[in-house]
């Protein structure tokens, strides 16, 4: 598999005037620090009519290197067949018996075949936190533990019961954390449609 290092940083949260694709990815965070569907997949399948896999996987690269600049991030590919996007999220406020301000690492994979995509659910690695001083975060720490772990063991911002959020503050964390993370696929598909216009 080949590597390349580009850099790349998620600026699609404020991209309104980009056209819009007709299909979007919804993953939700399980108890055990991983990602699923609502129906309980860790991928979802993009339908595409009349394009062949080589097509599908030049419109997704490049789609990728416009959605994300400037931050460090990494790709491992397989050319026409599969590619990773890797790097760290936008920074998330989280609420608890404070304010945390955090940012994950986090790997996507895309896989091509004629007239199909499988993206797989985030895989979030390394958590780094930095606590609010004064309203100010100035630097961000690696946590002792993983995301997965930062999770599955609870926190003042984040716990589980019977499956949910076991209060509403920990709901409201969890909406945010969801939507931060499907903001890095979505805004991948809604650079495909400008992709052939803008360049």
């Amino acid at each position: 598999m080949k590597r390349l290092f580009f850099t790349l940083a998620l600026i699609c949260a404020s991209l309104g005037a980009v056209a819009q694709t007709d299909q979007t990815v919804s993953f939700e965070l399980q108890p055990d620090g991983t990602f699923k569907t609502a129906e309980g997949k860790d991928f979802v399948i993009l339908n595409f009519n009349d394009k062949k896999a080589p097509e599908l996987y030049q419109m997704f690269l490049a789609a990728a290197f416009k959605g994300f600049q400037t931050e460090h991030r990494t790709t491992s590919q397989v050319e026409n067949v599969a590619f990773a996007v890797e790097g760290i999220t936008d920074t998330l406020s989280l609420r608890g018996a404070g304010t945390v301000v955090m940012q994950h690492a986090f790997q996507i994979m895309f896989h091509f075949k004629d007239e199909r995509v499988k993206v797989d659910a985030p895989v979030l690695t390394k958590a780094y936190a930095c606590m609010m001083v004064f309203g100010r975060c100035d630097k961000f720490y690696e946590q002792d533990s993983t995301f997965k772990e930062w999770v599955q063991n609870g926190s003042a911002f984040l716990k589980f019961k019977d499956g949910v959020p076991s209060k509403e503050k920990f709901m409201r964390n969890w909406i945010v954390i969801n939507k931060k993370t499907n903001e890095l696929i979505n805004c991948v598909l809604r650079q495909l449609q400008s992709a052939s216009e803008d360049w």
